[in-house]
């Protein structure tokens, strides 16, 4: 089977082939470069609006060439735009864009989104490629096959059915059915049409045109009927089934037929009658049907990630874990069906969870219900899953659900149909568990889990990035001593190797996701140090900076040797760090109100030895600026501070530099070595200041 073919039309080529170049995996991309390229055949366009402009009618042509066949087209526009526009934005976009596009997405482009709008405009494509061979094949059989026929009296009463018709409903013999009212086989909402139809045909003698009916047949061609109660498919129509497809209904009847009726006056049999058309469109109809169900996913999904971006704009503007988890309940009550929100953490000895953050239609919910994680009856719920598996947990059913039973009443009394749990967690951190209840069953699908899913990780991100600024800024902490015994360790290795120990210095965060480490070691093993790592596959770069004070310093990127990082992730600040005789003793800070049971827990999932020596709450002295700056003042010598203000006033650190080092040193009526010794001197100390203060 061939690939789609996706036809790129950016008018800036950088962006052009970079999404052609995201795209090429997958699709058959073609880079449009002018209106000739929309003459090709292609499955799907992305456009812009510069492009859209210009190839305006050549695009509307080419749409219009396509009909009815869908040819979508996905129209990138920049999110700016977008939030200027507002929330009516098909109302409000102008005519060129709003009658040619099929889908909006925003740039800066997120290819996961990219993929999944892709995705249901092919789908949709296929599926109207699929609709229209039906058609034709339909027409075709027309010229060769008879449609279902028969005639009726002005009663309604079956004198006359072809053997189409038979199969239509259900019998052998279609002579079984005479005598028969046609209207007992409709169903009671359009009998009254078709009745109306008939005697309108009968008393004017002309035709009329098809009308839309269903079909109601039960066992062994009994007429059956149908209650119009009920609707698993969410589309309206009591006889489609959640997966598009007929259903059983009330009354003994085994199917329900979609069917298009026309008729005409005739006389048969030297009496006045009409004569029926029956055309059975039931796979037709559940198609359009299916198309619908999927333009409306479509529409959630644009409803979803607004209140997502809403969302991320709240955790940007939060400046702690309390704002940020209320803000995600917030927001998420305003979503469609979503009718509660909490956010929930476990308790190092009982497991129970406590509600953090909550909103929406609770009514005391949470003070009834009791939730744990870790097994028993009230940790097999969703939640309990969720913070255990650390993945995302479904009810469709709350009604139905085993699972749920703890809950059901409260939850049922509530409206409570359905209900998710994401887990909250950055790197190994898990933060707890986002709950939400939905007023329908099967409320959350395949596309809704992976958004929320992301949205948990994106809230434990925010919560990582807030509890690592308080802890800097805190004057009470919670300070850890911890073991860890790494054995594939390559500091671990070398320790033993060269019979020293490595001492952290610090560490350095890259664009690519790496860290630079830095660590000492005894100067006169450096050698043998840098052997080591150049033959080790954990470490993917190694440096020797120098040798000072008795000290071999190494700069280290390590594909394994993940502590300093899975530290980091935890909230922590590496206080001190040094690997010796296999063992990694660290010295880490975390939040005073850090769950240190959740530290320990994330360390023993990475690794197999971890101890937890010591636990210590201190207080840190909190510096102000003055003092700051007084300490880092008298650190200084005079020449050291009187180098750097000079520096700074002649203009040496600026670009262009006003002033080169030569002449900052002829100015200091010092030699130019000497002031770069005093400024370099006074910069360490500055940076001291700064980074290790």
């Amino acid at each position: 089977m061939s690939a789609e073919r996706v036809l790129v039309f950016i008018e800036q080529e950088e962006n052009r082939r970079l999404l052609a170049e995201w795209l090429s995996q997958e699709y058959d991309v073609v880079e449009g470069e002018s209106a000739a390229d929309l003459e090709a055949e292609f499955d799907l366009c992305i456009v812009d609006r510069a492009a859209a402009e210009r190839y305006d009618e050549a695009l509307q042509k080419r749409k219009e060439r396509e009909t009815p066949v869908l040819l979508p087209y996905l129209f990138v526009v920049p999110q700016r735009q977008l939030d200027r526009l507002g929330g009516d934005i098909w109302s409000r976009i102008d005519g060129v864009v709003r009658e040619r596009i099929d889908e909006l997405i925003t740039t800066p482009i997120k290819k996961a989104e990219l993929e999944g709008r892709l995705r249901n405009l092919l789908n949709s494509r296929a599926l109207s490629l699929e609709l229209r061979e039906q058609r034709e094949q339909y027409r075709r059989l027309l010229s060769v096959a008879p449609e279902t026929i028969t005639t009726v009296g002005v009663d309604g009463d079956i004198s006359y059915l072809n053997a189409r018709g038979a199969e239509l409903f259900g019998v052998t013999d279609p002579e079984s059915l005479y005598g028969r009212s046609l209207y007992d086989y409709v169903h009671e909402d359009e009998r009254d049409d078709l009745r109306s139809m008939v005697e309108s045909v009968n008393e004017s003698g002309e035709q009329a045109g098809f009308m839309e009916a269903r079909v109601v047949v039960g066992n062994d061609g009994d007429a059956g009927v149908a209650s119009g109660s009920g609707d698993p498919s969410g589309s309206g129509d009591p006889s489609v089934n959640g997966d598009g497809s007929g259903r059983a209904v009330e009354g003994g009847a085994s199917e329900v037929r979609h069917v298009e009726i026309g008729a005409a006056s005739i006389t048969y049999e030297q009496r006045p009658a009409v004569q029926l058309v029956v055309r059975d469109v039931t796979d037709r109809y559940h198609r359009e049907r299916q198309v619908e169900r999927q333009r409306d996913q479509l529409e959630k999904l644009n409803r979803l990630n607004g209140v997502i971006r809403q969302i991320d704009q709240a955790l940007v503007r939060a400046t702690s874990r309390e704002e940020i988890e209320q803000a995600v309940c917030d927001r998420l009550v305003e979503v469609d069906r979503y009718v509660a929100a909490w956010v929930g953490n476990d308790r190092a000895t009982s497991r129970e969870l406590t509600v953090r953050a909550s909103a929406g239609r609770l009514d005391g919910y949470l003070d009834e219900i009791v939730v744990t994680a870790g097994g028993g009856d009230t940790g097999e719920g969703p939640a309990g899953r969720a913070l255990t598996g650390r993945e995302v947990a479904v009810v469709d059913d709350v009604a139905d659900d085993p699972s749920f039973e703890p809950w059901r009443e409260a939850a049922l009394d509530r409206g409570y149909q359905s209900s998710i749990a994401v887990p909250i967690s950055y790197a190994d951190t898990l933060y707890g568990v986002l709950n939400v209840y939905a007023d329908r069953v099967d409320a959350f699908d395949d596309d809704e889990r992976d958004v929320l899913a992301e949205l948990g990780e994106t809230i434990g991100h925010a919560i990582n990035a807030a509890e690592s600024k308080r802890a800097l800024l805190a004057d009470r902490v919670i300070e850890l001593e911890v073991h860890l015994r790494v054995p594939d360790s390559f500091l671990v290795q070398a320790s033993r190797e060269v019979d020293a120990a490595f001492t952290f210095e610090g560490v350095v965060s890259n664009a690519d996701g790496t860290y630079l480490e830095y660590f000492a070691v005894d100067s006169e093993n450096h050698e043998a140090v840098l052997e080591l790592a150049e033959g080790h596959e954990g470490v993917s770069h190694v440096r020797h900076v120098g040798n000072h004070g008795g000290e071999a310093l190494f700069e280290f990127v390590f594909e394994h040797d993940l502590v300093v990082e899975a530290f980091s992730g935890l909230g922590a600040r590496i206080e001190e760090l040094t690997v010796a005789e296999g063992v990694y003793d660290v010295v880490a800070e975390f939040p005073y109100d850090t769950q240190v049971h959740t530290v320990v827990e994330a360390l023993e999932l990475k690794y197999d030895g971890v101890d937890l020596l010591a636990q210590r709450e201190r207080e840190r002295p909190v510096q102000s600026r003055q003092e700051v700056w007084s300490e880092f003042r008298e650190s200084l010598t005079d020449r050291q501070w009187s180098s750097l203000q000079t520096a700074y006033y002649a203009g040496f650190f600026d670009w262009p530099r006003t002033s080169t080092g030569e002449e900052v040193a002829e100015s200091l009526d010092i030699s130019p070595a000497t002031f770069h010794e005093h400024l370099r001197a006074a910069q360490r100390k500055l940076l001291t200041a700064l980074l290790d203060g």
